[in-house]
């Protein structure tokens, strides 16, 4: 859980979001046969969500021929390189590659709660861009018991969903 900051490796929902007992181990890889399988390397925190729906799905050979493959967040730090968030669309994921495209599909990433969940997460970053900025501009004592009483809420925010930019600008999307 440290490793993921507390977040499932394929929705990014951290673990407060839920509660404990909705985030599971994935075996990024279901299909090894040898006690690599259960090796650290191979085991990330996926929401029960995410994880029932990748369940023991693995690409073919034939279809990782065809670059169809699951984003390994352990070293694709940038997801945005294949698939990104889509304001004009619900919040949607879109994918620009192949990989994101299997990606998504295959751990139900644009279920409509994970939708909601990054439309809230939206909703609080305009509440915070329009109240608290000024807020803490503005050095009124009044104001300030105003932030410290919003703080918690601000807290929660940090647990947010992350969002996923485009990094390439003017890739194809995939349908």
């Amino acid at each position: 859980m440290e490793d993921f900051e507390r977040r499932c490796a394929y929705s990014l929902v951290h673990v407060e979001t839920l509660s404990d007992h909705n985030m599971e181990v994935d075996h990024h890889n279901p299909t090894i046969k040898t006690r690599k399988l259960h090796a650290y390397g191979n085991l990330y925190p996926a929401i029960s969500l995410c994880n029932n729906s990748k369940s023991g799905v693995w690409p073919k050979p034939k279809q990782m021929a065809q670059r169809l493959r699951f984003l390994d967040p352990c070293k694709e730090q940038d997801y945005g390189v294949h698939l990104f968030e889509d304001p004009d669309k619900g919040c949607e994921l879109v994918a620009v590659s192949p990989e994101g495209l299997f990606h998504w599909e295959n751990c139900d990433l644009n279920n409509e709660w994970l939708k909601r969940k990054r439309r809230e997460r939206n909703e609080d970053i305009e509440f915070k861009t329009a109240y608290v900025c000024v807020l803490k501009a503005d050095k009124n004592p009044e104001n300030q018991l105003l932030l410290s009483l919003l703080q918690p809420i601000l807290d929660r925010m940090q647990r947010n969903i992350p969002s996923i930019p485009r990094s390439l600008p003017g890739a194809r999307i995939i349908d």
